[in-house]
């Protein structure tokens, strides 16, 4: 339910200042996603905020059940960027940039039980 595509090349990831620009990282966010994925679909809207951050919002849902909703925040720490995911308003999870291009992302957590990676390409 968190990896919207697979990336199959990352590359080395540059500096926040390199891939704040328009377009490229993490610009290529911007806007809407979905996918469905075992029979489950998710759908998030990127949005730039004022301080340079991506805010979104993720909603997943199976059939008629109740939609599963989240909080999105990608901000610059330092040289990185980090993935905060709030789920159903609980304590937010973070995901460290391991890798990326211009249209692709990679975060992971390898201490969260589930999801450990998320991808976004």
């Amino acid at each position: 339910m968190w990896f919207l595509l697979a990336c199959t090349h990352p590359t080395e990831v540059p500096a926040v200042a390199e891939r704040s620009g328009a377009g490229g990282f993490p610009g290529f966010l911007v806007g809407a996603w979905e996918v469905v994925d075992v029979g489950v679909r998710t759908r998030e809207v990127w949005e730039r905020a004022a301080d340079g951050a991506l805010e979104g919002r993720s909603v997943s849902r199976a059939g008629p059940e109740t939609p599963f909703a989240e909080s999105l925040r990608l901000e610059p720490r330092g040289n990185t960027w980090v993935y905060v995911a709030e789920p159903r308003g609980e304590r937010p999870t973070e995901f460290t940039l391991q890798s990326s291009t211009a249209t692709s992302a990679v975060f992971v957590n390898p201490g969260h039980d589930f999801p450990r990676r998320i991808t976004y390409a």
